[in-house]
């Protein structure tokens, strides 16, 4: 072999690049401000993407910037963040003990088992939402990175990126602002990329700034001609070059090289001869020089190829089975030959020169080249994921090596949130196929991480798993995960049947496992109205003294709390067997769906302080651990509880951060019911459009609801119409409500009031006997529960609709019983009620102490047509009206008011941000306008200025 300069060198000049470096420079200078950006530089193959990406790192570094540097490879897409791998184990491990724990400190330490050492998932707890927590995790990561020394991330080869880092790459993205850190990524068209989707997303993202190369000009094409040529082209021939090239620096300095090679003189009279050799030249020299290399080194470069990317020399020898001095002997030919940019590790000039040699190899010789290159890397410590890459190469043959290694790697991508990777693995595992005796695990391990991804691939292997023979604890577990399988995709009575028959046919020694289907079939069962009934026979069957404990047995009593709730008839029990279902700690720790259920008994047995404790610890907890899709949940439950106390600010923020992160996640049935929520709250506050918009969306996002959504939507219309005095529609939707009330087998008033609303909505018809009779039988299921709001609220109805003094007494016990509960808004109500009637028996003395009292309450809760309507009243008794300042607290938006409470726990900025899920510049920006709005200097004033009572009375 002899040295050619055949192949392209990419130490070239950049010519016509001003512009590009003029963006990345001033784009590099505003990071270094904290005007974080994503910049993508996209183009393709050879037009000088990895020079600019060279620059940009350059430019970095001389404005002290931290450069953390990132290349995907092609059989890297089946390694779940690879790329960020890639980024941040150098820095982490250059890093002292002390730099490295501030560094993963916080929810940083989200992303700690992504950086373990072993394959082997340690986290010191198992996150809930694991895609989510990751992604917070790396976020913090990359945020503490960059607040101690301004930070640029570059990536090369985007296109070939695995799905987990570019996810990663898009949640950074929109939360760069305010940090000094820049991501500049290398990108080939989406079309070309592992996975189009994501890559697309990020060029199109209105918040990434996109630098697109052009082939070069005239002018450029006959520089680089001179320079390749030693003399100057004619016209024709640098047009001729351009036409066969489209100016793309890769291929025009390939072709200028075989010009050179071949003599040919640059001249108009040699331009036919230049345009039939085209864009395909690099592709035509690898081949030619190919057949010239000594076997030894044919062999290494090969190996190199199948191998991908930077690749450590001992592996290539290795596989080319060379000596590894020999190898790197061979290997510093191939640089001189210019097939390679460097031996140790080996990379390719360029990835057309890799892709040129790989496609020569025949397709049997690659699927073994891939077969041993994963077992190679395993045997030299890689982990599962990095050999997967070569064994979705190979040709499936049964091969007990490759399904293990590939599920191994999908267990390893599941417990990092790499869900559709783990699906690629397992799919591939499948395919394999494995043993017999592993059929029904691989089956389950890909049903469940299809879940997921695609709810219809999810329940097909899952049916297919479970119709094979397994133990049954195995069975058992499956019927579960089967059954949520096709609930998900609404089968809901195959759903129920799963479970019926698994229980059936469940051995009657194995009582925790009995009691978990059991559990499930009742959970299962009661969310259809179809088959309320068979819940209820399950229900009944129940030896609650026979509970063997464990999971099964709190989820029961849960379940057994809930249904006391749903008929309303023994408070005392419904708290007892949700306090006995808390008492191992169980569904609190681990955020069970039960856990929710117990709440709920809590609200509607109207101890809201004890569950809004619950809730706050259970929160604190899950923002702790990252877990976003609890904390979704528990913030929509928790901002029930804070209207319901007439803290009409705080649902509000809590409500705002659960349509946040229900949206962020995905999480419909949450966003469905903040959404519900949001329409109470806006209707309390007296914004009645809205309210309509809010009730649209409601009807949109589910045209045909299951009967708790049914409930949330007709409760949420019927008040709406109410107010925009369409009582005919409201009384239309109040009924329909205690129809999917019903259904489910809910009867207690305290649960959901249709019957006093429709006494309402009848009484402003004028129906005032059918308003009697349905106040009436609300007030006696009332009173059976024996929960003071749902009393109170049964009376007003009532009251309003009596007659005479009759009214003015059932209104005065109404007041009487709300004042004895926790629900100041519904206390605030019936007094203005009260006051209401006193007047217009012109009792003005009474009502006007009624209406101030209720007034003042209504102010503080922030109910401001309750304070209108006590106003107006006021007047007509002759009084004057109570001018209200809406100043102070009042003034701020749900949001500030969360960030400026934490802020006045002595929470730090950055802990704030961490907990509600944002950016620190958000968090900062919040905090201004609120010591603006309150008129504050310092963060020491907080905590008075939100203690402060809000009305004030000039």
């Amino acid at each position: 072999m002899t040295p050619s300069s055949a192949l392209p060198s990419a130490e070239r000049p950049l010519l016509e690049r001003d512009a590009e470096l003029a963006a990345l420079e001033a784009l590099i200078e505003a990071a270094a401000h904290g005007d974080g950006r994503l910049v993508i530089v996209q183009g393709s193959a050879g037009i000088g993407k990895t020079r600019l990406l060279t620059v940009a790192r350059t430019f970095a570094a001389g404005a002290g910037f931290r450069v953390l540097m990132a290349r995907a490879g092609e059989l890297e897409s089946a390694f779940p963040f690879g790329i960020v791998r890639q980024l941040f184990e150098p820095a982490l491990a250059r890093a002292g003990a002390d730099d490295r724990l501030e560094l993963m400190t916080g929810a940083a330490e989200l992303a700690t088992p992504l950086f373990a050492p072993n394959a082997g998932f340690e986290a010191p707890y198992p996150p809930a939402e694991p895609s989510f927590s990751i992604l917070h995790g790396l976020y913090w990561v990359a945020a503490n990175l960059a607040l101690r020394q301004p930070t640029l991330l570059a990536i090369d080869d985007l296109h070939w990126a695995d799905e987990p880092s570019l996810s990663w790459i898009a949640y950074l993205a929109r939360r760069l602002d305010g940090l000094p850190l820049i991501v500049v990524a290398a990108t080939r068209p989406p079309e070309q990329a592992t996975v189009p989707g994501p890559v697309t997303e990020l060029i199109t993202d209105p918040l990434a700034t996109v630098i697109r190369p052009s082939g070069l000009g005239s002018e450029a094409t006959a520089i680089l001609s001179s320079e390749r040529l030693g003399t100057h082209p004619d016209d024709e021939f640098v047009e001729a070059l351009q036409r066969a090239t489209g100016g793309n620096p890769l291929y025009l300095t390939a072709l200028l090289d075989s010009v050179a090679a071949e003599h040919i003189d640059p001249s108009s009279g040699e331009a036919e001869r230049v345009l039939a050799v085209g864009p395909q030249v690099v592709s035509r020299q690898v081949e030619q020089r190919l057949a010239q290399l000594a076997p030894q080194a044919r062999a290494l470069v090969e190996c190199a190829a199948a191998l991908g990317g930077e690749t450590p020399l001992e592996h290539a020898a290795a596989l080319a089975k060379l000596d590894l001095v020999d190898a790197a002997s061979t290997a510093s030919a191939l640089v001189r030959f210019e097939f390679l940019r460097s031996e140790n590790p080996i990379e390719f000039r360029h990835p057309v020169v890799r892709s040129s040699i790989y496609e020569t190899i025949p397709l049997g010789l690659r699927s073994t080249m891939h077969r041993r290159a994963a077992e190679l890397l395993l045997g030299r410590g890689s982990r599962p994921e990095k050999a997967s890459g070569h064994l979705l190469a190979t040709f499936p043959a049964g091969d007990s090596f490759v399904s293990d290694t590939l599920r191994a790697a999908a267990r390893r991508a599941l417990e990092h949130g790499a869900a559709t990777p783990a699906v690629n693995l397992l799919r591939r595992a499948l395919d394999e196929p494995p043993a017999d005796d592993e059929l029904f695990a691989v089956l389950v391990e890909l049903g469940s991480a299809e879940q997921l991804v695609s709810g219809t691939d999810a329940v097909k292997h899952l049916a297919t798993a479970f119709g094979l023979p397994a133990d049954q604890g195995s069975h058992a577990a499956l019927a579960i995960r089967y059954s949520r399988a096709l609930w998900l995709v609404e089968r809901f009575e195959e759903a129920v049947r799963v479970v019926h028959d698994s229980l059936d046919e469940l051995d009657s020694a194995a009582p925790p496992l009995r009691e978990e289907l059991t559990a499930e079939l009742i959970g299962a069962s009661w969310a259809d109205e179809r088959f309320y009934d068979l819940a209820v026979t399950r229900l009944a069957e129940i030896d609650e003294a026979g509970l063997v404990g464990g999971v099964g047995t709190d989820r029961l009593l849960a379940l057994l709390s809930d249904f006391e709730v749903r008929r309303g008839r023994d408070r005392q029990r419904a708290v007892a067997l949700a306090e006995r279902s808390l008492e191992s700690g169980t569904l609190i720790r681990e955020r069970d769906l039960g856990f929710f259920s117990v709440s709920a008994v809590f609200i509607v047995a109207g101890d809201l302080e004890r569950v809004g404790s619950m809730l706050d610890g259970t929160l604190l907890e899950a923002r702790r651990h990252g877990d976003a899709v609890s904390a979704a949940k528990l913030v929509t439950l928790r901002s029930l509880v804070e209207l319901l106390r007439g803290n009409l600010a705080a649902a509000e923020s809590d409500v705002d951060e659960g349509l946040e992160l229900s949206s962020l996640l995905t999480i419909e049935s949450t966003r469905f019911a903040c959404t519900a929520r949001s329409v109470r709250i806006a209707l309390e506050r007296g914004d009645t459009d809205a309210a309509a918009d809010l009730v649209a969306t409601l009807e949109r996002t589910k045209p045909q609801p299951t009967a708790p959504q049914e409930i949330l939507l007709r409760d949420a219309r019927g008040r709406l119409a109410l107010l925009q005095r369409h009582p005919d529609a409201a009384l239309a939707d109040f009924l329909a409500c205690g129809l999917a009330a019903r259904s489910a087998g809910i009867e207690n008033p305290a649960y959901i009031p249709w019957r006093s609303q429709a006494a309402l909505a009848l009484r402003a018809l004028g129906r005032l006997e059918e308003a009697r009779d349905h106040a009436s039988i609300e007030l006696e299921l009332a009173k059976i529960w024996g929960e003071p709001r749902a009393i109170g609220a049964a009376l007003l109805a009532l009251g309003l609709s009596a007659e005479a003094e009759e009214g003015i007494d059932l209104l005065r016990a109404a007041t009487e019983a709300t004042a004895q509960s926790q629900f100041h808004l519904e206390h605030a109500r019936t007094l203005i009620e009260l006051g209401a009637a006193l007047r217009r028996f012109n009792k003005r003395s009474e009502a006007r102490q009624n209406l101030l009292e209720g007034l003042d309450l209504a102010h503080v809760c922030g109910a401001a047509p309750l304070v209108l309507r006590a106003n107006d009243e006021l007047a007509a008794t002759g009084a004057h009206r109570r001018t209200v300042l809406y100043t102070g607290v009042e003034a701020l938006t749900a949001s500030e008011r969360r960030v400026a409470q934490m802020a006045a726990e002595d929470t730090s900025n950055k802990d704030i941000a961490q907990a509600l899920f944002v950016t620190v510049k958000t968090v900062e920006m919040h905090l201004s306008r609120v010591y603006r709005k309150l008129g504050l200097s310092s963060r020491t004033q907080l905590a008075d200025a939100l203690s402060q009572p809000a009305l004030k009375h000039p």
